[in-house]
């Protein structure tokens, strides 16, 4: 019997979005964080690019590229400037 509140029951993206991320581990002693590592292969001057915006923003360059990752994920975050980098993104481990 399915639960109207459930968001299983009315959106399957949602559903398997959920299932994918409770198999990710928790980050530890991070409350409810989870730990997804990527590794980015960047042009160099893209990189330099990002670590200049970083800088100026007085952040590290991984803070900075967390906070265009949450941007994007809240849809606050110009998509169109994420694609116009040049970014090629290499798959590491999976569990």
């Amino acid at each position: 019997m399915s639960n109207p509140g459930d968001p299983r029951s009315t959106d399957p993206v949602r559903a398997a979005a959920k299932l994918a991320v409770a198999r990710l581990p928790r980050a530890p002693g991070k409350g409810d964080l989870v730990e997804l590592r990527l590794i980015l292969a960047l042009d160099r001057a893209v990189a330099e690019r990002l670590a200049a915006r970083a800088i100026g923003a007085e952040k590290n360059l991984a803070q900075f590229v967390l906070q265009i990752v949450e941007e994007a994920a809240a849809g606050r975050y110009d998509s169109g400037a994420v694609r116009a980098l040049p970014l090629r993104v290499r798959l590491v481990s999976a569990r």
